[in-house]
């Protein structure tokens, strides 16, 4: 798992400017490329098109005459992944059994399973594997009263 302590890279300062969804979209269209962004924001450039007139004239006024680096869209890859092998390690499945579901080897599922450990992740997904499996039932459901405390 990625350290994501670190200060902001471009896609948090251009998703601040532009949101989530558009910049998402340059992540798809764009991601492990560079993108002009021009001085002046047209309706039918590209971009604008892609993303909206009002999220363009957002990236212009922030990045107008500027070069992005948009990095690869890989991190939501890496987090999904990593959320079935928390999943997986939840519902009692060993390393060897997790590497032949994932492609990744014995040793690497090894790794991220310690760092998932550590981080306390396992009770957070059975909580939400328990809360799938009630939510036919809500008598059964377990209250929460975390909210009054």
């Amino acid at each position: 798992m990625m350290d994501r302590t670190k200060a902001n890279g471009v896609l948090e300062d251009v998703s601040a400017e532009i949101g989530y969804t558009a910049t998402s979209l340059l992540v798809a269209w764009f991601g492990g490329a560079n993108l002009y962004v021009p001085a002046a924001a047209d309706e039918n450039h590209p971009v604008s098109r892609l993303i909206g007139l009002p999220a363009f004239r957002r990236l212009v006024a922030a990045y107008g005459s500027e070069t992005l680096a948009i990095p690869e869209g890989h991190l939501e890859e890496i987090d999904r992944r990593n959320r079935l092998i928390a999943q997986l390690i939840a519902k009692g499945k060993g390393s060897k059994e997790i590497a032949q579901i994932t492609g990744l080897t014995e040793r690497r599922v090894q790794q991220l399973r310690t760092k998932i450990e550590r981080m306390d992740l396992i009770p957070l997904i059975m909580r939400r594997a328990q809360k799938k499996a009630l939510e036919g039932n809500p008598a059964q459901m377990p209250l929460d009263l975390g909210c009054l405390a």
